[in-house]
């Protein structure tokens, strides 16, 4: 039965936003540097960023080594299942579109209350990639500039990119699951805490099953389903995630830097995330391209080198950290992507800077 009581981790506020329930946590640094926000993946909660449990080491999350930097981490929890219950099991129908949204307000909400800069630094792991443009969207309408996206192994919202699971079934409160997944999911945090983090438990298997993880609104996962509020059944819906994704809406797109594992029991994102996100970053270029005047570019002797920045950039983007799916958990993990993200934003502001010169 599920206690009456959330167990919240210290910081954590269990709140609404956007008509949904949300869980967050902001871990505080220097206001004048960008926020890292922070979105996790399918079937897990944010606190895999921060931590939180009894007998947790903070240098084991990324909170903890984004702080040394004078960076602040936002890290946002969408409406999950769970037990015990953490947030109330109310919103199955919960789409891309509502999480950018939620997401993009709880941003907001946080930055005036603290007096923040409104440039952020977005994060997002796994599932968490589908939320990009619409996160950037609805942040833009607020006056949120978000100046650099980094993938933390993630999926982008375009169709197809992963094949629904053998097994997806709804829970009695209408979120989704899939046969495995959690123990596939415990494996490899056990692995992470053999192979990359000295042999030293980062969450031990039953508070990480516990605390750490929950069932999904269905719509997130681009497994081409949805939930259908009359039937309280899911129903075949081949593009709804899709368009909620808003992929082609590149004006919306930020930079992009990619950081992931090299696990072979991460092999779709080790082999693909490279290729994958610097598609989707060459499409959000080349839509500034054209919105200037090619021939004055071409006429100013610019062209050649505009094809070289666009060519080089998907070496200059991907990063590789040892570990799997998780190679962000233990402190060499949650160290060295913390210094990924820190120096690829200085990276980035260079870039900008250069290849708004070719293009003025």
């Amino acid at each position: 039965m599920a206690e009456s009581t959330p167990k919240l981790y210290a910081g954590e506020q269990l709140d609404e936003a956007a008509g949904f329930p949300t869980l967050y946590n902001y871990l505080p640094a220097g206001p004048q540097k960008p926020l890292v926000v922070f979105i996790p993946g399918a079937e897990h909660n944010a606190r895999v960023a921060y931590g939180g449990h009894e007998g947790y080491q903070q240098k084991d999350f990324l909170a903890h080594w984004l702080n040394s930097h004078g960076h602040g981490l936002l890290a946002i929890s969408y409406p999950i299942e769970s037990e015990p219950e953490i947030m109330p099991a109310t919103a199955p129908h919960f789409r891309i579109r509502d999480w950018g949204k939620q997401a993009a307000e709880v941003t907001h909400r946080i930055i005036e209350k603290h007096g923040l800069s409104k440039q952020v630094v977005l994060v997002a792991w796994s599932m968490g990639g589908r939320i990009v443009i619409p996160y950037c969207a609805h942040a833009h309408s607020l006056g949120i500039e978000v100046a650099l996206f980094v993938s933390f192994a993630a999926t982008p919202g375009i169709h197809g990119a992963k094949a629904p699971p053998p097994g997806a079934s709804s829970t009695a409160a209408g979120y989704a699951t899939a046969k495995g997944f959690y123990k596939m999911f415990a494996r490899q945090v056990q692995d992470q805490n053999e192979q990359w983090n000295n042999g030293r438990i980062i969450v031990p298997e039953d508070i990480y099953l516990r605390e750490y993880t929950g069932y999904t609104p269905v719509s997130l996962r681009g497994w081409n389903y949805r939930y259908d509020a009359e039937s309280r059944h899911f129903v075949e819906d081949c593009w709804t995630s899709t368009e909620d994704a808003i992929v082609h809406e590149a004006e919306y797109c930020p930079m992009i830097a990619t950081a992931g594992g090299t696990s072979p029991l991460d092999a779709r994102h080790v082999i693909t995330d490279q290729a994958t996100w610097s598609f989707v970053l060459t499409r959000k270029l080349m839509h500034d391209i054209e919105s200037h005047d090619v021939a004055k570019i071409v006429e100013k002797g610019n062209w050649n080198k505009l094809i070289e920045m666009v060519h080089s950039l998907p070496s200059q983007i991907s990063y590789s950290i040892p570990g799997n799916h998780f190679f962000f958990m233990g402190e060499p993990g949650a160290r060295k992507s913390a210094e990924v993200i820190v120096d690829h934003l200085e990276k980035v502001n260079k870039f900008k800077r250069e290849f708004e010169a070719l293009l003025s």
